[in-house]
């Protein structure tokens, strides 16, 4: 199916993929190998009931918990990664060829205004709407994901996912004053920087202020999740890292852009001291060629966004084929953190 792919829309962050087997992926980022694509195992079918059924199988959830931790070990688990020569570093893979379905925010977006099916797919909508109206939105540049997605949602127990396309339509959403929402219950906004801190190992104060007021909302007392997603997919290959050290620093991050809010965080840097180097590649760097963070770990993206001072622990890497060099957040190899300062 995935072979066929329409000609106004490539595989983006947050799609679904299920392969054969009736397991089910969601998509990381816009930049995919020819042979496959960059994708995450979240559920596969089980016998035991659970929360989750789709197609009259229920779903068992393998991923628990966010994270780059997290994800790694269940991918592990189930043979998923692979090195990719791009990243230099193993990453969860799907091969094109296990894919059999395609399944995108956007449509089921569709679906919900057309009429929606049941007491969440109802909260859906009225969320859409409402994020629309405070944002300056057009309905159609958000989507629907995660379970309701799928169509294996509990009406009673699961969250709303919404995806919010493009640059502006992102930019609306992270810098409206109020978003129309609810605020989230106490009690599992608690439980959340809880987990955050935990899965991180960061204190929770520093984790209650890298979540933005817009990943703290709810319709009722159904907790409402944003994601923002860059509307333009990425030529795989288009850039080669190449590790250079593990680093410690102090800087200054510009902020205010919506590549910020995207997958990966890119956020330029305008100065960068040092607090410590661990020597990996035997390789002769400048300060001032540090361009940017790049962090593939979400939790950081607002703090990124924001701008200002931060504290970094990454692996400075040199990019080809512009030889600036970048700080990375979120590899497998060393997870580390954007924090502030």
């Amino acid at each position: 199916m995935i072979n066929s792919e329409p000609p106004d829309r490539h595989v983006l962050d947050h799609d679904l993929l299920v392969d054969f087997k009736g397991r089910v992926y969601v998509v990381v980022g816009n930049s995919h190998p020819p042979d496959g694509f960059i994708a995450y195992l979240k559920y596969i079918p089980t016998r035991t009931p659970t929360l989750w059924r789709w197609r009259g199988v229920w779903l068992k959830r393998v991923l628990k918990d966010y994270g780059v931790r997290n994800v790694v070990e269940v991918s592990e688990a189930h043979y998923k990664m692979r090195y990719d020569p791009a990243l230099n570093s193993e990453v969860p893979f799907l091969r094109r060829g296990e894919v059999t379905e395609w399944l995108r925010p956007e449509d089921a977006m569709k679906r919900l205004l057309s009429k929606p099916e049941d007491v969440l797919e109802a909260k859906a909508l009225d969320a859409v709407l409402r994020i629309s109206k405070n944002a300056g939105l057009s309905p159609s540049s958000i989507g629907v994901g995660g379970s309701i997605l799928l169509r294996s949602h509990n009406p009673c127990f699961s969250d709303i996912n919404l995806t919010v396309y493009g640059c502006r339509e992102t930019l609306n959403v992270a810098l409206a004053e109020d978003i129309g929402l609810d605020p989230m219950p106490k009690h599992i906004l608690a439980r959340r920087i809880f987990n955050k801190s935990r899965i991180h190992s960061l204190p929770p104060d520093i984790v209650r202020e890298l979540i933005p007021s817009y990943r703290k909302v709810a319709i009722g007392n159904t907790p409402v999740g944003i994601t923002f997603v860059d509307s333009i997919p990425r030529r795989y290959g288009e850039e080669v890292l190449k590790p250079i050290t593990r680093v410690k620093c102090t800087a200054h991050v510009e902020g205010m852009g919506c590549r910020s809010l995207f997958y990966p965080s890119r956020t330029k840097i305008s100065e960068c001291v040092f607090n410590r180097l661990d020597s990996l590649v035997d390789e002769e760097f400048r300060p001032d060629e540090v361009s940017e963070v790049v962090s593939y770990e979400g939790l950081f993206n607002y703090i990124l966004f924001r701008g200002g001072c931060v504290r970094i622990e990454g692996i400075l890497e040199r990019r080809y084929p512009d030889g600036d060099i970048i700080i990375l957040v979120g590899g497998k190899e060393h997870p580390g953190y954007v924090i502030p300062c």
